[in-house]
């Protein structure tokens, strides 16, 4: 008994200190030790990043302007935090989604996915939207001459010239012509 009893002590120990310990997973040997975890960002989040990155050529001293010629972006785009955003020309192949404190204006420009907007004043031209286009503020926006793949919706009435909707248009958009 005097031999047993310090072997199960030990035996004891060893299983304690095994359950106490932190999970840590091996490493063979010439590897390098697991990395840290970094933190991932959120899909909006990557977006903003990814529309702040093609504003950067800005004006200098104009920091609240962003004004796109002829850009070619894929991903989604979240604008925002701007008085005015401009996109002229160009070709964005993931949703595009714009918040201006002022005036947004789009002409020429193809969207493949989805276009939201969300200005006071929002003029939309001569472009192409191969998803639905969603007006958000509506206190004066003028559509003319566009391709709406998808639906179009509108928070109030829209001055609309010759645009092309092959989904519904909601009831609150209005056409002038």
């Amino acid at each position: 008994m005097r031999r047993t009893a310090p072997l199960l002590l030990v035996t004891i120990l060893g299983f304690a200190l095994t359950a106490c310990a932190p999970a840590v997973a091996p490493v063979e040997p010439g590897t390098d030790a697991p990395a840290e975890a970094t933190p991932v960002e959120s899909p909006s989040q990557a977006a903003q990043d990814a529309a702040n990155a093609l504003c950067a050529d800005k004006p200098e001293g104009n920091a609240q302007v962003c004004v796109l010629e002829n850009v070619n972006a894929s991903g989604d785009l979240v604008f925002s935090g701007y008085q005015v955003v401009k996109i002229i020309g160009g070709a964005y192949s993931g949703s595009v989604s714009i918040a201006a404190d002022e005036q947004i204006v789009i002409t020429e420009a193809l969207f493949d996915a989805d276009l939201d907007v969300n200005a006071p004043g929002t003029v939309v031209k001569l472009s192409t939207i191969g998803g639905s286009l969603s007006l958000a503020d509506g206190r004066h926006a003028t559509l003319v001459e566009n391709r709406i793949g998808g639906d179009l919706n509108c928070a109030a009435a829209a001055e609309m010239h010759g645009n092309q909707v092959g989904g519904a248009t909601a009831a609150a958009c209005t056409a002038h012509g």
